[in-house]
């Protein structure tokens, strides 16, 4: 009896020994870990420590600049839904304004129009330097004979020749805006603040002096209360495309 109990006992132990023993393996290769981690540090120059303590730096106020950014949106989105403001009426807001910035949409607003009459020997080039002029000068949209301005225009020019006997001469250049020929009279409308817009164009030494002065160009410029710029024509992406969402993503929508 004394020896089947004995024989119990040392079976019943050999686990247990066996759990502790691989509980203090574990235990030792921790240790040497951290110590040979400790180690590494003590023999980093101070050059290399410091490295590592602006990294590590560096990261921790990338996480709270982060962190700072997303408790942001989320107190707006909180604040929309307090307000009875649903999300997807924020994000229409938002697309509304994505497209009068892009020219998908008609605007109105004060501003100035700047007219030019069939007698000026005016050149596409000048009506770049406008246009840039009233956009530099603060112009939130600006268009040239109801052809809204857009990253996609293009202002150019054609020779015009007429025929005198059997042969022909060339008469004058032709603005062209996307290909179109601009006729007169070619007016450009800008919104925006309209003593600004004034100003940027006929400060002394200004792109109006100088149509003035070298070309015998004279733009009139008026102040407007409410103009009207049409949206822009739907342009066609012919290389440009949006990527493909991926089976994850499609999933993800789907919920």
């Amino acid at each position: 009896m004394r020896t089947n109990r004995n024989t119990k006992s040392i079976l019943w132990m050999i686990p247990l020994f066996v759990v502790f023993f691989c509980f203090g393996l574990l235990l030792m290769a921790q240790y040497h870990t951290h110590q040979n981690e400790n180690d590494a540090l003590v023999n980093e120059s101070s050059a290399n420590l410091a490295m590592i303590i602006k990294s590590a730096n560096d990261n921790k106020e990338s996480l709270q600049d982060e962190l700072a950014l997303l408790q942001q949106q989320l107190a707006e989105s909180e604040e929309l839904i307090a307000s009875g403001n649903s999300l997807s009426s924020s994000i229409r807001n938002r697309i509304a304004n994505l497209q009068t910035v892009t020219g998908g949409k008609q605007v109105t607003g004060p501003g100035v129009t700047v007219t030019i009459t069939g007698e000026s020997n005016i050149m596409y080039y000048d009506l770049i330097d406008l246009v840039n002029e009233l956009f530099a000068s603060g112009a939130e949209a600006v268009s040239i004979n109801d052809t809204r301005f857009t990253m996609h225009t293009v202002i150019s020019e054609k020779a015009v020749a007429s025929q005198s006997g059997n042969t022909y001469q060339q008469e004058k250049y032709v603005p062209l805006i996307n290909g179109k020929e601009l006729l007169y009279p070619i007016v450009i409308k800008a919104i925006g603040d309209p003593s600004t817009l004034e100003t940027g164009l006929t400060y002394p030494g200004g792109i109006i002096e100088s149509l003035n002065s070298l070309y015998m160009v004279y733009p009139v410029i008026r102040k407007a209360e409410n103009l009207v710029i049409p949206a822009a024509e739907d342009y066609l992406y012919h290389y440009a495309a949006p990527p493909e969402s991926s089976e994850e993503e499609q999933t993800t929508d789907t919920r």
